[in-house]
């Protein structure tokens, strides 16, 4: 059996009782009834259920098949990150180098991606799928040193780029090596998966160090920069000398600093599994003690239940979406995973494709929301989704006749869209609303200035949609468009503006 089909076959691990305990740590990081209130028994329940799945391998299996907790996934999976560092830089010497590799690394064919950072944790693309993402997705890795047979010689043409990993101890060099001779736009290679779990990479600190050497010769030899092993909260059941942590990805990645001093290390990655946002803000913040960029190569809203429908793992990849583009320390992102054979309608809602070349309503959202420095271009329609910022929305997915996910308004809800305006006129602004109840008004600002009001707003229900218009002006330049909802229960699935 292949490498890249044993780990196809068989993986994907959470550690409970970590999560329950940053959420005890956190205020406030359940949010809302599924909070994390009753935290001692919740952590000794989840210590008792840490939930490692076994593999079942089968030679010709192409997806995972996992306990009854777990989905099967059609694709490569894995599931814990964490990454490294050598020496010791201050903040706003990351921040500097951040923006210059940023600015670097961006190509005229990559200038107009809706993010730079965004990527996809998945191992069975087709050209459709690429075609699809093209423009809304930079990046994927597969967890192998090779991409897809299927995509191989054409990703290219797609304005994505394929990060080789080296899964652990025994990767091909041969086949890595040849893929980099006929691939020089490579540019990063990822260090061991989860080395930290004895099902994974299962390497200790010591080992980790000992075999970095050749992964640096390699980076070398390709003008790589190097990406650490990928670490999270671990069941333990690898050693970490001097400690009896051995579930901390910190004890491990210090431990490998010691055993790897001088080794060239440019990158961290971590993977996190947390159920509730705020806890993903802290676990992630945590990795900033590196002074290293952070890549976050898995993760999704999985432990402690999950989300209880795709509506709530929407409202998860939103919120920790949207913290990453804006947090200058988060290099890049890639989120698990881009199908299951469940398919994007089963627990846990991560799949972000559909059908061959079809996005899913979570695909939609994931591929929208905007980079901070991306402004969309009016005349033109923009996804609800693809604000900026929002407050008080939840998504859910549309019935509409296109598009992919409804913004939900609660009281109070406003929504941030930055354009930019080549030629100022006169324009009709159309807004495609649903409502089974009144709302006296939809507010639309311009640069904080009131730019148009929609009154007395209903439809007949909450997935009946009709489309209601105002005319406006704008002057040429870059704005900040603002939507303003007072009253609950307003959905909105799009909005577009074209000349008169």
């Amino acid at each position: 059996m292949s490498l890249l089909a044993s780990f196809a076959i068989g993986k994907h691990y959470r550690f409970l009782s970590a999560c329950v305990l940053v959420c005890a740590a956190l205020s406030g990081c359940g949010g809302s009834s599924s909070g994390g209130d009753s935290t001692a028994s919740s952590v000794s329940s989840a210590v008792s259920s840490s939930s490692v799945v076994a593999s079942s391998l089968a030679s010709s299996s192409t997806s995972v098949v996992a306990s009854s907790s777990v989905p099967a996934v059609s694709s490569v999976s894995s599931s814990n990150a964490s990454a490294a560092v050598s020496s010791a830089v201050s903040s706003s010497s990351l921040s500097a180098s951040l923006s210059s590799e940023s600015s670097s690394s961006t190509s005229s064919s990559s200038a107009n991606l809706v993010s730079q950072k965004r990527g996809l944790a998945y191992g069975y693309h087709s050209l459709n799928d690429l075609a699809m993402m093209q423009g809304k997705v930079s990046w994927w890795y597969n967890w192998a040193v090779t991409p897809e047979s299927a995509v191989r010689d054409y990703y290219e043409d797609y304005d994505v780029d394929f990060v080789p990993m080296a899964w652990n101890g025994t990767f091909n060099e041969t086949a890595l090596r040849e893929f980099l001779d006929e691939h020089p736009s490579a540019k990063y290679l990822l260090g061991f998966n989860e080395p930290n779990f004895a099902e994974q990479a299962n390497l200790t600190p010591q080992q980790a160090a000992d075999l970095w050497p050749q992964l640096e010769a390699i980076a070398d030899d390709y003008n790589l920069k190097l990406v650490a092993p990928a670490v999270n909260y671990s069941p333990g059941n690898v050693d970490i000398p001097g400690t009896d942590d051995d579930w901390s990805p910190w004890e491990y990645l210090d431990a490998f600093f010691e055993a790897c001093e001088g080794c060239r290390v440019d990158y961290i990655a971590v993977h996190c599994y947390m159920k509730y946002a705020g806890a993903f803000e802290w676990f992630i913040g945590e990795f900033e003690r590196y002074d290293r960029p952070v890549w976050v190569t898995e993760w999704a809203s999985w432990d402690e239940g999950g989300p209880a429908n795709v509506g709530e793992q929407m409202d998860y990849l939103a919120s920790t979406v949207r913290w990453m583009e804006a947090n200058p320390n988060v290099y890049r992102y890639s989120w698990f995973i881009g199908r299951t054979d469940g398919g994007p309608s089963a627990f846990p809602y991560i799949d972000i494709l559909a059908g061959d070349g079809q996005l899913s309503p979570l695909g939609g959202l994931y591929t929208a929301i905007p980079a901070e420095d991306y402004r969309h271009t009016l005349p033109g329609r923009i996804e609800a989704e693809g604000a900026h910022s929002q407050t008080n929305f939840t998504h859910r997915a549309t019935a509409d006749t296109s598009g992919y996910v409804n913004l939900v308004a609660a009281n109070n809800a406003t929504a941030e869209f930055k354009v930019h305006v080549p030629q100022a006129g006169n324009y009709l602004l159309n807004l495609r609303v649903a409502s089974a109840e009144t709302h006296p008004e939809l507010r639309v600002l311009l640069d904080d200035a009131p730019l148009a009001t929609i009154n007395n707003i209903q439809t007949g229900g909450e997935q009946v949609w009709q489309t209601l218009s105002a005319n406006i002006t704008l002057s040429a330049g870059n704005h900040s468009l603002q939507l303003e909802i007072p009253t609950a229960n307003l959905a909105i699935n799009w909005l577009e503006v074209s000349p008169l």
